[in-house]
């Protein structure tokens, strides 16, 4: 695995044409995990860290074409949100 800094994640050209960012998106707006299918060019997922992202990562993301996402109602711990979002794209 390689790390890579966030701003240059988010603009990666060889990246999915379905970006989505696992952040709860404000109350009753949004979408949710469970709206998405993976197309023929598959997709990428982003958890964040405990606590979530951090305003300007969500904005960044946002600008560059992601889509913020929810799990449903409740806040997963990064390794659940994780396992959870790879179950449904499996």
């Amino acid at each position: 695995a390689t790390l890579t800094r966030w701003a240059a994640c988010l603009a990666a050209p060889e990246l999915p044409p379905l970006r989505l960012l696992l952040h709860p998106p404000a109350e009753g707006a949004g979408k949710a995990l469970t709206d998405f299918e993976p197309g023929a060019g598959g997709v990428v997922v982003a958890v964040g860290p405990e606590g979530g992202f951090a305003p300007a990562e969500v904005d960044a993301a946002e600008a560059a074409g992601w889509v913020r996402v929810a799990l449903g109602p409740r806040v997963l711990r990064v390794e659940t949100a994780a396992v959870a979002a790879a179950a449904w794209f499996a």
